[in-house]
């Protein structure tokens, strides 16, 4: 019997059968459990601590070429994730004035968090007193460097508002998403 395993174990079958069992008995006994993975959702619960927090967040700031630049900077943050989202948007807002990305009169918005359809939704209101003109790329180039920061920064969606309602545009050209 032992002559006819190792006559198999030869054979171009036997040996990918032999490194099958080999790798699967090394990820039985190397691989955590599954008790021992945790997922940490972001919320905004109250009674969490408001101390700020020193944390590494991500920034992505697009140039008048379109071209996004993503950044990990440090920046001391609220614990509770909208406020952190406001605080990441006033960075983000002050990273592009520098460069004219962001307009002097478009002021951070207000976040609210919310959970709809099992993803975290941030909804950006932004407050509006005149109308702010820019150019379609500007504009572009604006929602994207919102948008892709907002969502590499613990949202999975964002919406927009204007003034509390539900916005058509972003700045009067780009369409953007405004309802659940």
């Amino acid at each position: 019997i032992v002559n006819r395993i190792l006559a198999i174990l030869t054979t171009p079958h036997g040996l990918l059968a032999l490194l099958f069992l080999l790798a699967s008995g090394v990820y039985f006994f190397v691989a955590p459990s599954r008790s021992a993975i945790s997922i940490e959702v972001p919320n905004d619960q109250r009674g969490t601590n408001s101390v700020e927090i020193s944390q590494d967040i991500r920034l992505v700031v697009v140039d008048n070429f379109g071209l996004p630049r993503r950044y990990v900077v440090e920046l001391e943050v609220s614990p509770k994730l909208g406020k952190r989202i406001e605080q990441v948007m006033t960075k983000l807002r002050i990273e592009m004035l520098a460069s004219g990305g962001w307009p002097e009169e478009l002021g951070v918005p207000k976040v609210y968090l919310q959970e709809i359809d099992n993803q975290l939704v941030a909804i950006l209101d932004f407050s509006f007193i005149d109308r702010v003109s820019v150019d379609v790329t500007r504009e572009i180039n604006l929602y994207q460097a919102i948008a892709e920061t907002v969502l590499s920064n613990g949202v999975n969606r964002i919406l927009l508002l204007k003034n509390g309602r539900p916005a058509e545009t972003f700045l009067g050209h780009l369409s953007v998403p405004n309802k659940p």
